[in-house]
């Protein structure tokens, strides 16, 4: 069963296999992405369950950078088609707010 067009990491965090390590494993692509290449969004991938979807990092323009394997948190192979709009959500996070849904996930409050 497919995910929603429009689904973020936040909305399937219940459905991630292991949702700590997953969204702590996505948050080091995205930071070391964002690190590279200045501003980047992450966007899901929606063909498959949630479980450990694959993602691809954009730069806040739209132009894509890379695709990455969910299920290890990998580059995918030069040349492979990773493009097509009706494979991916039309929603995307920030680092910063991929970083927040990991802190969540670990229980960390920021101090006010």
């Amino acid at each position: 069963m497919a995910l929603a067009k429009n689904v973020t990491l936040r909305d399937i965090r219940s459905k991630l296999s292991n949702r700590e390590s997953y969204v702590a494993a996505a948050f080091g692509v995205v930071h070391r992405a964002a690190r590279e290449h200045g501003d980047i969004v992450m966007r899901l991938g929606v063909t498959g369950t949630g479980q450990a979807p694959n993602y691809r990092i954009e730069t806040n323009s739209g132009e894509v950078l890379f695709a990455i394997d969910g299920s290890n948190h990998e580059r995918w192979a030069a040349g492979e088609r990773f493009d097509g709009a009706d494979t991916w959500s039309q929603s995307v996070m920030t680092r910063t707010e991929v970083e927040e849904l990991l802190g969540e996930l670990r229980n960390f409050r920021r101090k006010s």
